[in-house]
């Protein structure tokens, strides 16, 4: 490892947007140091749509040795023999939320450190990470339903203009395309007359090291405009269909890879423009994404994994 990390921190985090390569690099990071994988992706942990996620493909096999001594009797899903987390763990209609999620990590990191596991978080999602390396405390209160059905009946814009006038650092900071966190913030604001902003105190983890990956954009777009490619041999519309069979109102029918489909399977519009808008929204989406991470402290960014992988053999 570099000289500047003697010793192992207790956590990497490896961010940046999407069909950057972070997977590929947390494989061979955990191959490394003996790692284990902890995915920071809000699709991901789904079961049954592996390919609109971009799951990484593995299989599940029993725990053994100190891992089942950690955790007890549980399957764990291994992809080229790395054990990795939150991926194909719930059903596609569950609601599962960013403090969900934090309280199962932190729930689960002293078990893998104690196994002599290096944890390695990696994903897309910008809050599961901050979440984590961060140390968010999300603010408490019970969910105000009847409240959240009016503000889901206001146009995008309109949520954002309330927002902006009484938050305005949440405003500068929510990712505006997020209509479902844009409502839960407002539902905070309104039901508390606290600011979600000043709720939201960060406590933050100390021992840990961030990587950023951060392709060019000429880069980037190719293997998006790929991946989709990819996805759609692979059978995404088959997926989609069997998700609206199944789940007709799961969450990631609202998300990029999804939603588009739905409008080909139920008004039997083009594939071919419906893929050329996923291929759009996800370029837009890496570019919300990187607007995330770039706020954030402390992250060694790198061009490509192999400048990371160079960086620890120094």
């Amino acid at each position: 490892m570099n000289s500047k990390f003697v010793n192992k921190p207790q956590l990497i985090a490896i961010i940046g947007p999407t069909a950057s390569g972070k997977t590929d690099l947390a494989i061979k990071l955990a191959k490394k140091f003996n790692g284990a994988v902890i995915s920071a992706d809000a699709r991901q942990i789904y079961k049954g749509i592996p390919i609109g996620t971009n799951q990484p493909q593995g299989k599940w096999q029993m725990a053994k040795d100190k891992l089942l001594q950690a955790l007890g009797e549980r399957k764990i899903y291994l992809v080229q023999g790395i054990p990795h987390f939150f991926i194909a763990t719930f059903k596609p209609n569950r609601r599962y939320s960013a403090f969900d999620y934090q309280q199962s990590v932190y729930r689960l990191l002293p078990k893998l450190l104690a196994s002599g596991y290096l944890p390695i978080l990696v994903g897309g999602t910008g809050l599961y990470i901050s979440s984590i390396v961060e140390g968010y405390e999300f603010p408490k209160g019970k969910p105000n339903l009847k409240l959240r059905e009016r503000l889901d009946k206001l146009s995008t814009i309109q949520l954002l203009k309330r927002l902006k006038k009484i938050d305005l650092n949440t405003y500068k900071k929510i990712d505006k395309k997020n209509r479902r966190r844009i409502i839960r913030a407002l539902e905070y604001c309104l039901s508390t007359k606290i600011p979600f902003s000043r709720d939201r105190i960060k406590k933050g983890l100390t021992d840990h090291l961030i990587l950023g990956l951060n392709p060019s954009r000429e880069k980037l777009y190719k293997k998006i405009n790929q991946r989709v490619d990819k996805m759609i041999k692979r059978g995404l519309l088959k997926e989609v269909r069997r998700l609206i069979k199944n789940y007709p109102r799961s969450p990631a029918l609202a998300t990029i890879g999804y939603q588009e489909l739905v409008s080909v399977i139920k008004s039997s519009a083009e594939l071919r423009p419906a893929v050329n808008l996923i291929k759009q929204h996800t370029r837009n989406f890496a570019k919300r994404q990187m607007t995330w991470f770039k706020k954030m402290p402390k992250v060694l960014w790198f061009d490509n994994a192999s400048a990371v992988i160079k960086f620890f053999k120094k």
